[in-house]
């Protein structure tokens, strides 16, 4: 249908635009519905802006907005020429609606270069608002500025804080009721003697804040000074320059506050805490100790009486072996001299004897024998070392041989010293002196050794598993040696990967620990050293650094004197 309404055109030898967009219906409406409603926009606007300038006769310049109306309509023409070249092929009438808008385009933006200059240097009315605006608010903060000074005036008067100013000179200028009543001077008074600086005690004090308010920069800080009658004061000190609006230095002010009182109250809470720290660390060592002290109290009963329950049926057994190798030696000559006597036995006889395989059961019987004397041997050393290291039955100081526990404590732990998947067996070096028996707490001294070999055993181990071992063995270094008369040393050494010195200072803290979780308590050593140096009146020291190893070092007296004996009992 389209086509053939649009035929006559044809005729023209133009086409119109429908056909551009196929005559698709959506497609032409589409173009026709945007373009009228761009022009209808374009139409509009000049006429707000010709309604404007009718209403504002103020504005200059008002031909550029009559060639904005202007460019504006014939753009708006422009779009409403396109819904007409969709039917109708009339393209000259259509360039020469662009060739005008492009004219009025062109001499707009002309006008808009000229004007533009001319219109910025305009002072708008808004501006001149704007500046009488800021007049009246000068004035407003004027006022509000002197009414502020008046306060700020009154206000340092009534102040409880000693404010004081001086020139830059040093002379005092200005003090407030309260920096009289603190110090008792007036500023007649300062002035006759050395200003402001006669109230400091210290004189590298005032050079020191005096020299930095002259710099430019502000100051706080403690400093002592005195009144007029002589009193010392701790004053908190806030100083800073007075500057004119040139930058320039031309007075001091200080803001004085008596903190006397205060610091005394600090000086007194910082004495009672480190006397309530101290009182705490009693209490946990002395909470430690007896926590340690049941433990070892039960374990050492335990330990008793599994000796006692294992040691007599051991020694019945013991006892019974050698009974039961002579037995069996008797049993085997006589089956020698029966295999002697009747060396062709019967049939029945020489086929129980091969399966019996004879000669390996005499050979394998002794060994038999032999090995259960020396296990039963081994269980009595055992149970021997247990009842020596626990000495339940030495409670009391006693004169014991020192070697002795330590070689107990050494029994105790074979099993940890043995080869293991991970690493090699760990090897003891025992460098005994000659040491004479010791007047001491024979189980508290070997459960001091027992927590140091331990811990030693527990650092060789570590050291393996990291590589960090400081020679190709891991190994235990025990030494004894008698100083003098009075007193012995034990040494245990080991060559692990060491402790830094930031947990070497700590060793000794109670429930203090680097092992894991379940594996160590932090008591161990905190109680062993109390066991050295409280009951025994002697001392335990750890000397080590990263990759060195760790030597412990025990002094202890040969006797006890009678006060630390007594001290021990209260």
């Amino acid at each position: 249908m389209l086509t053939l309404l649009n035929y006559p055109f044809y005729l023209t030898g133009f086409i119109p635009h429908g056909h551009c967009y196929l005559w698709k219906t959506g497609l032409v409406w589409l173009h026709v519905i945007s373009d009228a409603t761009i022009g209808l926009a374009y139409y509009s606007i000049p006429l707000l802006l010709i309604y404007f300038i009718s209403k504002r006769k103020d504005i200059p310049f008002n031909g550029i907005f009559f060639l904005f109306s202007g460019f504006i309509l014939v753009c708006g023409t422009g779009h409403l020429m396109e819904i007409w070249t969709l039917w109708h092929p009339d393209y000259w009438i259509a360039g020469i609606l662009k060739a005008l808008t492009a004219i009025i385009s062109i001499y707009t933006a002309f006008a808009l270069i000229y004007f533009i200059p001319q219109a910025l240097k305009l002072t708008s009315p808004a501006q001149l608002e704007a500046a009488n605006t800021a007049l009246l608010n000068e004035i407003v903060e004027r006022k509000k500025t002197e009414t502020s000074l008046i306060r700020i005036s009154k206000a340092v008067e009534s102040v409880s804080d000693a404010i004081g100013i001086a020139n830059v000179a040093g002379q005092s200028i200005y003090h407030n009721p309260a920096f009289i009543n603190l110090f008792g001077y007036t500023i007649d008074e300062l002035n006759a003697s050395d200003g402001p600086k006669a109230i400091y005690t210290n004189p590298a004090e005032v050079e020191n804040v005096f020299n930095t308010i002259n710099r430019g920069q502000s100051w706080r800080g403690e400093v002592t000074m005195h009144s007029s009658t002589g009193r010392i004061m701790q004053i908190d000190l806030r100083a800073d320059a007075i500057k004119d609006p040139n930058g320039k230095i031309i007075a001091l002010v200080g803001i004085h506050t008596d903190i006397t009182e205060r610091k005394q109250a600090e000086a007194q809470l910082k004495e009672q805490a480190i006397k309530l720290e101290q009182t705490i660390q009693e209490l946990q060592s002395t909470q430690s100790q007896l926590i340690h002290n049941e433990k070892m109290s039960a374990l050492g009963q335990l330990v008793a009486g599994v000796a006692h329950e294992i040691n007599n049926p051991v020694n019945f057994i013991h006892g019974n072996l050698i009974h039961a190798n002579i037995y069996t030696q008797e049993i085997l000559n006589l089956l020698n001299l029966y295999q002697i006597n009747y060396p062709n036995p019967g049939l029945e006889i020489e086929t129980e004897i091969e399966a019996l395989d004879l000669n390996f059961l005499r050979e394998d019987l002794q060994k038999l024998l032999s090995s259960m004397k020396i296990g039963t041997e081994r269980i009595r050393q055992i149970v021997a070392s247990l009842r020596t290291f626990s000495r339940l039955d030495e409670a009391d100081l006693k004169v014991v041989n020192i070697h002795q526990g330590i070689d107990s404590t050494l029994m105790i732990l074979e099993h940890r010293l043995k080869t293991k998947a991970n690493y090699p067996q760990i090897q003891i070096i025992k460098d005994y002196g000659n040491l004479p028996l010791v007047e001491c707490y024979a189980g508290q001294l070997n459960q001091v050794f027992m927590n140091i070999v331990v811990n030693a055993i527990d650092a060789l181990e570590d050291s393996l598993i990291q590589g960090k071992l400081t020679s190709d063995k891991p190994q235990i270094r025990i030494c004894t040696q008698q100083i003098n008369a009075k007193q012995i040393i034990i040494r245990i050494i080991d060559n692990g990967n060491g402790i830094p010195e930031q947990i070497r200072k700590k060793l000794f803290d109670p429930f203090f620990t680097t092992k894991a979780i379940g594996k160590g308590t932090g008591l161990g050593l905190s109680i062993s050293h109390q066991i050295i140096t409280q009951r025994h009146g002697g001392s335990l020291q750890c000397i080590s650094s990263p990759n060195q190893g760790a030597e412990f070092i025990i002094k202890i007296p040969v006797q006890q004197p009678k006060k630390a004996t007594n001290s021990t009992n209260r």
